[in-house]
């Protein structure tokens, strides 16, 4: 049998139960079927109490009753119940929000009838058939939708009868698909024994997998991925899947050869065509790998892919859009994309090209730079020992509609603070403060401290903190800490004292050593009644 007749098969089979068993008739959607004879009247009281309303106002997306009796098939009450049928399994309610939300929550797919998705019928195959005998109250009365005094009644003779000839046709049509299935997992593993595999028909069996993916044909697909790669190279298999734009299938083929692949890199084909046809093909397969789960899964085709264009000419900014694809869907780059993408970033720029520019360019293949971006190619920057380039994008990225961030602000403060560019340091912490509103993080504080502590300049230190402190932002216990080690490292006691008395004033009692380091020094220097407050501090804290 061809494979488009299967794919055939299966949409005759879901139409077949979409007609044949469907709800009952003249039974609005979303109504349980004991509640027919409720609904029958032409004016039909809410259940409870509040209101009445015609039949022909059933459903018509305006809630009269307060508890949504007239409304159980669309989401306009809140208070709502939709009843979904469920043929095969166990049927259920669900609030009417629920609705027609693009998101399948029967298993038969009966909530989303407005034709905007299409929901697979995924209920359970011999599913349980004595619920029918279970009290309608009691169901009712679980979702919390009625009083407590519902009374059982029994699903009449004639819906049961109905709906276990259905679970009698599902459980044909099943057995019908197994065999199908067993037969050509048969027919492909001789086919594999004496045939060789050519990319159209690659294509043609992953096609044919993917219509029987919901009856569990993905071991099929998976075992001929692997057949299929032993007898074409890697490129070929990639180049094949790209002309067909079967983009989805190209983690998998990198996936089932990861350890066996080496240079060339797999998408080197790519260069044969024009920079226009390479954006677009590239974009394809981007947002081709957005749906796809687990998000780590392209994973390997990003790294793979993020490469060769960084190598290529003129890889900005498509490099930029795939390497903000990577990050957004959790997925690290390769340690080597700093490097690679630092040389191309610092390529651009000497042609004169200003970093809002280069930014922007994202727009013209219909991205956007972000903040993820901009604060990967600050740190790759910063990796390469380009300090200077990595605060031009920090201060240029606001042109291009991003502004900078904490992260923007760590990497390369943190850059600063290990060549101990201390002034420069004090300047962006003043910048992103007061220009940008940002708080900077406790260890990003500690790390200035220490780079001042380092340099010697206790001084600029506390008026740092002093600084921060002024303007609402907490400084913690440790920074505190260190300032007053560094003053008595620098011999300035009386410095340290005054520290040591707005530490206590904030909730912080240094460490024992510190505190007898500090009225040690004061005594020494001659500033006894400075040591003897800062002693007076410390005994009505009790320490």
């Amino acid at each position: 049998m061809e494979p488009c007749l299967c794919g055939l098969l299966v949409i005759s089979i879901s139409l077949f139960f979409l007609f044949t068993y469907s709800s009952p008739s003249g039974l609005p959607i979303g109504i349980h079927p004991l509640d027919e004879k409720y609904y029958a009247s032409e004016v039909i009281k809410c259940k409870d109490g509040s209101n009445s309303f015609t039949r022909a106002r059933i459903n018509d997306n305006f809630c009269d009753c307060l508890d949504g009796t007239d409304e159980p098939g669309t989401s306009a009450c809140p208070m709502g119940k939709f009843y979904c049928k469920n043929m095969g399994s166990m049927p259920q309610f669900l609030f009417s929000s629920r609705v027609n939300d693009h998101i399948c929550d029967c298993c038969d797919g009966s909530d989303e009838y407005d034709g905007s998705i299409i929901c697979s019928n995924t209920c359970v195959m011999g599913g349980n058939v004595e619920y029918k005998g279970i009290s309608y109250g009691s169901t009712i009365r679980d979702l919390g939708f009625i009083d407590a005094k519902g009374t059982k009644t029994e699903v009449n003779a004639d819906e049961s009868i109905q709906k276990l000839k259905g679970l009698k046709v599902v459980i044909i049509l099943q057995v019908v698909l197994i065999i199908i299935v067993v037969a050509f997992r048969v027919f492909y593993r001789r086919f594999a024994l004496y045939c060789s595999y050519s990319s159209e028909t690659m294509i043609t069996a992953t096609k044919f997998c993917t219509s029987l993916r919901p009856f569990h044909c993905l071991f099929l697909h998976s075992s001929y991925i692997h057949s299929f790669c032993s007898s074409q190279t890697l490129e070929e298999s990639i180049k094949a899947a790209v002309e067909a734009k079967f983009y989805r299938h190209v983690p998998d083929l990198l996936i089932a050869v990861r350890e066996s692949a080496q240079n060339p890199n797999p998408f080197s084909f790519l260069s044969t065509f024009s920079q226009t046809l390479r954006t677009q093909i590239v974009d394809e397969i981007l947002q081709s790998f957005i749906p796809l789960r687990p998000r780590s899964r392209p994973e390997v085709a990003y790294s793979y892919l993020l490469s060769y264009i960084l190598q290529s000419s003129n890889p900005l900014p498509l490099a930029l859009a795939i390497l903000q694809r990577t990050l957004r869907s959790g997925c690290v780059p390769i340690p080597q994309t700093h490097l690679l993408l630092s040389t191309a970033w610092l390529e651009s720029r000497h042609q004169c090209q200003s970093v809002s520019s280069i930014l922007l360019e994202m727009q013209s293949i219909g991205y956007r730079a972000d903040c993820g971006t901009c604060n990967y190619l600050i740190l790759s920057l910063c990796k390469v020992d380009q300090l200077k380039e990595a605060v031009k994008v920090l201060k240029g990225m606001g042109a291009a509609g991003c502004l900078p961030d904490l992260d923007s602000y760590d990497a390369v403060i943190g850059a600063m603070c290990e060549l101990r560019r201390t002034a420069n340091v004090v300047a962006m912490m003043k910048d992103m403060v007061a220009k940008f509103g940002l708080n900077p993080r406790q260890e990003m504080v500690l790390k200035v401290v220490a780079a001042m502590r380092a340099n010697r300049e206790i001084w600029g230190a506390v008026e740092m903190i002093e600084f921060l402190e002024t303007e609402g932002i907490h400084v913690g216990f440790e920074s505190y800490e260190s300032v007053v080690e560094g003053c008595l490292e620098c011999s300035e006691f009386v410095l340290a004292g005054k520290v040591v008395m707005g530490m206590t004033e904030r909730g912080f009692i240094p460490y024992i050593r510190v505190r007898q380091k500090v009225i040690e020094g004061l005594a020494t220097a001659g500033e006894l009644e400075l040591a003897h407050a800062v002693r007076k501090r410390f005994a009505e804290l009790k320490t």
